[in-house]
């Protein structure tokens, strides 16, 4: 149970200290939180409480956990005070700069906004922390790009047409030569085309692409082009580097209004891959009727769907000097939901319009599905391994004219602000559902304690099996066999009967179902609405816990398809 991994030709005394070092300080955390432990934790159930600690400056993600965690009635907040500095969730280092204290053996689950400043290799098997390490492969733009295109551009692969799941995107300003010559291309051979449809003339003529700084969220820096004269190489407020993606401009219209799917993904593992969709999120809609007409071109509330971008707009002023002042926003949202805003409605209402207008949502969730389990798939080798993390990914996903999706982005660290009703339902019940999926297990302070004092006493885990014969071939198997029990039986008493869900294996939750479809029913609304505000007590109750379920994407057969695509494609000669 030490942690330190000391190197091999360090002389014995040195390793030894270093491994005594290593106890001492487990010890001396355990017992301090084990004081914490006892004087605040009063468990009727006698089980070990899990101990979770939320380590975050916004108030909204603190919020959720917070209520998620007390819901549950399993977990117990571990706020120890700041001026204990073996305990306490920060220390200020001697540049004066706040980070996370080193990894204590008392808790069970950390939550953060951002990657934490913490050694992830010396964290126990009992320890939850809510990202993976280098995750950035997956949701800075640039960097997924890159992992999607290692398999999209391999010559010679027959299978890269599966891949085929962004829009083409270039990184700015290293691609730019690249860049300027798809544009062009694209140009020349609208031109030389021919337009089906009158009213098409102005989009078919054009090469439209949209800008996005490659590590700015909630719509910032955001903007559609047709023209190079418009490129900007970095973003104008942070000097960031810019990614260019070709623009759908046929997307797939809700009563002729633009949208996009916001999708939360759970991933437990991702060597091997082991991720959940949220069968509940949010379909954001634009504001504004969509056109690519040029006088159109430049309103955001037209072609940006985001949502801080929308309610901006709709409460009177825009986070975009190109977003037009003088026209009025839509004045609610498609379908029936009470709970719906004028800048997003639940998938539930989304597949109920769409089946009205004839489209199959079973087929279109499962290819919504497969785009996901791909995006996974494609950057899972440029993340290290990670056993005691997990990480709820925002996905955003369009769907064109021909019902096929796109992916768009993926997002570290979604959004948890909670300004409307909707909002309420459906992310506080996910981050509920969510810290019963991941399940953090209970493990028996008291007895790790006596574990570690045994060890940095005695020098050996169980000194009674010291004497145990191991000359011989036999003896020493026998020995072998004999300590391989021991430790069975403290780790089976250690972590209190539990024994941690086997890979692919679906949860004992009621709400996680293996790739069960769309949800095909709205939401329980029978909270009533007054003065068109509920209570909080009110939208909690109007959750319907059949409805809201993670989904098992991976492992699946699809995504075993696509192992056996990744071996073919890199054990090609073309590779």
């Amino acid at each position: 149970m030490a942690h330190a991994v000391p190197s091999s030709s360090a002389p014995a005394s040195v390793l030894y200290n270093q491994c005594v070092s290593a106890i001492e300080s487990h010890v001396e955390q355990l017992l301090q939180w084990k004081k914490w432990y006892d004087s605040r934790v009063h468990d009727t159930a006698g089980e070990a409480a899990l101990i979770y600690r939320v380590h975050t400056a916004r108030h909204e993600v603190l919020d959720i956990v917070r209520r998620a965690c007390d819901d549950s009635s399993r977990f117990v907040e571990g706020a120890i005070p700041r001026d204990d500095s073996v305990g306490s969730p920060k220390h200020t280092t001697s540049q004066g700069s706040h980070v996370l204290a080193p990894a204590s053996a008392g808790w069970n689950l950390l939550w953060t906004w951002q990657q934490p400043n913490l050694d992830l290799s010396k964290l126990l098997c009992w320890q939850r922390i809510n990202h993976f390490p280098h995750n950035s492969q997956l949701t800075r733009k640039d960097f997924l790009k890159k992992n999607i295109n290692r398999y999209r551009a391999l010559r010679g692969f027959k299978h890269a047409a599966v891949f085929d799941i962004m829009p083409e995107t270039f990184s700015l300003p290293s691609e730019r030569v690249a860049f300027v010559q798809a544009f062009v291309h694209d140009s020349l051979q609208s031109r030389a085309g021919h337009v089906s449809e009158p009213d098409q003339s102005e989009l078919e003529h054009r090469s439209l692409w949209i800008l996005k700084p490659v590590a700015l969220s909630r719509g910032r820096g955001i903007r559609v082009i047709d023209s190079l004269r418009d490129v900007h190489y970095l973003h104008d407020g942070t000097g960031s580097p810019m990614v260019a993606q070709r623009y759908i401009a046929d997307p797939l219209l809700l009563r002729g209004y633009k949208f996009d799917l916001r999708l939360y993904v759970l991933a437990t593992s991702l060597h091997p891959l082991e991720c959940f969709i949220y069968r509940e999120g949010f379909a954001r809609l634009a504001s504004m009727p969509y056109s690519c007409q040029p006088d159109h071109l430049r309103d955001t509330l037209r072609h940006i769907t985001n949502t801080a971008v929308q309610q901006a707009a709709v409460m009177g002023s825009s986070t975009d000097a190109m977003a037009p002042q003088s026209e009025s926003a839509q004045a609610e949202a498609p379908g029936n939901d009470p709970h719906a805003s004028c800048t997003k409605i639940s998938l539930t209402t989304l597949w109920q319009l769409l089946k009205e207008d004839g489209i199959d949502v079973d087929v279109l969730w499962r290819k919504i599905s497969e785009v996901v389990v791909t995006t996974l798939t494609c950057t899972e080798d440029a993340i290290p391994p990670c056993s005691n993390a997990f990480e709820l990914f925002g996905f955003d996903i369009l769907i064109d004219r021909s019902l096929r999706p796109w992916l768009l982005e993926v997002n570290s660290s979604p959004s948890m602000e909670c300004s409307t009703t909707l909002d309420r339902i459906i992310k506080r019940r996910m981050v509920h559902d969510t810290l019963a999926l991941v399940d953090p297990p209970r493990f028996d302070r008291d007895r790790l304690l006596q574990l570690l004092q045994i060890r940095l006493h005695s020098g050996s885990w169980f000194p009674e099996l010291c004497s145990l014969p191991t000359a011989g071939r036999s003896a020493a198997a026998n020995a072998d066999v004999v300590i391989k029990k021991r430790w069975n039986r403290e780790l089976h008493a250690l972590l209190k009967g539990h024994v941690p869900r086997p890979f692919g294996q679906v949860p004992a939750v009621s709400k996680v179902e293996r790739s069960a479809g769309p949800i095909n029913h709205p939401p329980d609304t029978s909270g009533s609405e007054q003065d068109g505000e509920n209570t909080e007590e009110d939208s909690d109750r109007a959750v319907s816990p059949s409805n809201l379920a993670f989904e098992m994407v991976a492992p699946s057969r699809f995504y075993e398809q696509l192992v056996r695509m990744k071996r073919t494609a890199f054990s090609s000669p073309f590779a």
